[in-house]
């Protein structure tokens, strides 16, 4: 049922009857549904179907009152079906019936002092009907708070998607939905006197002498009202939240042009989809930057907080943050330069990493902190069982903040839709990385920061440079049929050899250590100062260099094989089977499987380019020789 659209009524076969009781439970009226189409109905208690004479209340009035004198939340919705269906949920919830030409003044008793959530039906009358509710009870709740929901598409005309369509989504849960209520806005609305002096400038007349809305004019109001905070870049469109610019959905600009169109009563009346959608366009036109804006997160040696702004180059905290510095980052935790993490350095040691290992961690944590690809690397952790890459990894986030992280497996890496959610992201983190599919060849352009095309359903394609850095962990090795020398300096490796035992584990850890993030990110900054000071040169620890080593053996072990078995010499030759019978003999005693004999020669003739393949003159016979290399 849509509360703000009255339908035709046409009586059919009955297919819900919802039961209307006052204060004391006694019973008042139904209202009936009938399908098909869909109509609804009120009958008296008595089975008069004339209610005109019945008192009329909101739906669950006994529960509405409960939750209101306990102070528990009470969602509005439209329709005693999503009512029922937000009462399966665990929630308390109201409507009223006929819709928004009926609602009763009187209602608004029953709200005193409620913290209210209204959540209307995606569609125009839905909007304007549930504001018109919220103007009637502003004055006498506690608080009220506008929920449009995620996932339901785009606002129609009529016939919009509503609170049980949400319900149906299989994500859909209490727990998520109480979410949303947490970060629902507040409501808001701008008073405006119907008097001349305050028609709008979007207002004009027709030739018929209708009101109408002139599209060019509003979208230039909206500019003027919001253009210092909103942006429309790389197709998409970036909003400033006193903090830093985040990312918002069309829908989210979308609202803000309706809500404007809809200040005037008269402008409310017009206001249509098609009329948004044209003001829209030319608001989108009217806020792309200019030539000369650089785009986002240039700053690199700014870092965001929730207290403020530090300058790395300056050395300097302000506890403000500027727009002007278009950064999109921002750590959820609060400076605190003398903040420790005593535990954190407790479980570098726990885990058994060497000291040499630790201080590379510590700058590729250092690295982490700002928003660049220039290492072009990235840190794979491997190691079986209990042995703490999951609380490193989960740390490194909570530091960062989860905002700032995406967690895309390596699949969906190559996934054009998929691909555009680690647009702005400082890291990707991959848990438990699935070591059964081969690794794609185009994952070093990702780590490289090279330009990316992505899509998001239903819209044009955009390009953007991604300076993600990618952190995985894994119980073994990732297979790969990509074996070049650009690919394997992609990686850095740690091996995490501790298993710790039942008894050992510490099941407090990750809170412990949540405690000391503004002291983890100390430590991360020092880690940044020094990988500075050796001028951005990473350098492995002889454990990671001898981990890497063996990654390398795991999937080419030919070069392992070249290392130990072979020289290399303009004066030597070798017979091609004779190579071949060692190289497998090798493999053999090494556990290892063996090229075939094209793969062979191929991948000699890359790691090795003076190698050259010859057959040679013996006798009657022409026989495959490698020039330039023979057995020690």
């Amino acid at each position: 049922m849509d509360l703000f659209d009255q339908n035709r009524r046409t009586l059919n076969m009955e297919t819900a009857r919802y039961r209307y009781e006052d204060e004391d439970g006694c019973h008042l009226f139904d209202v009936i549904r009938f399908e098909p189409p869909k109509t609804f109905r009120q009958q008296a208690a008595d089975g008069n179907w004339s209610t005109k004479n019945v008192k009329k209340v909101p739906f669950q009035l006994r529960e509405l009152l409960r939750a209101v004198e306990v102070g528990e939340q009470v969602l509005f919705l439209e329709g005693e079906k999503d009512v029922l269906r937000a009462d399966e949920m665990g929630f308390t919830a109201t409507t009223f019936p006929g819709g928004a030409g009926k609602w009763k003044e009187h209602y608004v008793k029953y709200f005193r002092n409620a913290d209210v959530i209204i959540i209307p039906d995606l569609d125009l009358p839905g909007i304007n009907g549930a504001q018109k509710i919220a103007s009637a009870l502003q004055k006498t709740v506690k608080r009220i708070r506008w929920l449009e929901l995620p996932n339901l598409g785009e606002i129609t005309e009529k016939k919009g998607k509503d609170f049980s369509d949400w319900c149906n989504l299989s994500n859909s849960n209490p727990k998520l939905l109480q979410e949303l209520i947490d970060k629902a806005p507040d409501w808001e609305v701008d008073e405006v006197n119907n008097t001349d002096s305050n028609i709008p400038s979007w207002l004009s007349t027709s030739k018929t002498g209708d009101p109408c809305i002139l599209p060019a004019l509003a979208a230039n109001h909206f500019v003027d009202k919001y253009g210092s905070s909103i942006i429309y870049f790389e197709k998409t469109w970036w909003e400033w939240d006193r903090k830093i610019w985040k990312e918002v959905e069309e829908n989210i600009i979308k609202e803000k042009i309706r809500k404007m169109l809809s200040e005037n009563p008269i402008s409310l009346n017009l206001t249509k989809m098609n009329i948004i959608n044209d003001v829209y366009g030319q608001v989108r036109l009217m806020l792309f930057p200019n030539d000369d804006f650089k785009g986002f997160d240039i700053e690199k040696e700014k870092i965001i907080f929730l207290n403020g702004t530090l300058d790395l180059g300056k050395e300097e905290f302000r506890d403000e943050h500027f727009k002007d510095d278009f950064q999109t980052n921002m750590l959820e935790i609060k400076f605190n330069p003398e903040a420790k993490c005593l535990r954190w350095m407790n479980f570098l040691n726990e885990v058994e990493l060497d000291l040499e290992t630790q201080n590379t961690l510590q700058m590729w944590c250092g690295y982490l902190l700002v928003p660049t690809a220039k290492l072009q690397k990235s840190l794979f952790l491997i190691g079986e069982g209990s042995n703490g890459k999951g609380v490193f990894l989960m740390t490194i986030q909570n530091m960062l903040g989860r905002n700032n992280c995406s967690n895309l497996e390596m699949s969906e890496l190559f996934d054009k839709f998929k691909v555009a959610r680690i647009r702005s992201k400082l890291v990707n983190i991959s848990s438990e990385l699935e070591t059964t599919k081969v690794l794609d060849a185009r994952f070093k352009k990702l780590v490289a920061g090279e330009p990316q095309v992505a899509e998001k359903k239903f819209k044009d394609s955009f390009e953007f440079r991604p300076y993600t850095r990618f952190l995985f962990s894994a119980n073994e090795f990732i297979p790969t049929q990509d074996r070049s020398y650009g690919f394997f300096r992609r990686f850095d490796i740690v091996r995490f050899d501790r298993t710790f035992k039942e008894g050992e584990r510490d099941i407090n850890l990750e809170a412990k250590i949540r405690e000391e993030l503004s002291g983890i990110f100390n430590w991360c900054l020092l880690g940044l100062k020094n990988l500075s000071d050796k001028n951005w040169h990473l350098e492995p620890s002889k454990k990671m260099k001898q981990v890497h080593k063996e990654f390398r053996e795991s999937v080419n072990p030919l070069s392992s094989f070249a290392e130990e078995r072979l020289e290399f010499s303009s004066t030597v030759k070798i017979a091609a089977d004779v190579l071949r019978q060692n190289y497998d003999s090798w493999c053999r005693s090494h556990g290892f499987r063996s090229l075939s004999t094209v793969v062979l020669g191929k991948e000699l003739k890359r790691l090795y380019p003076m190698i050259e393949k010859k057959r040679i003159q013996e006798g009657h016979i022409r026989r495959a020789y490698y020039l330039g290399v023979t057995l020690y």
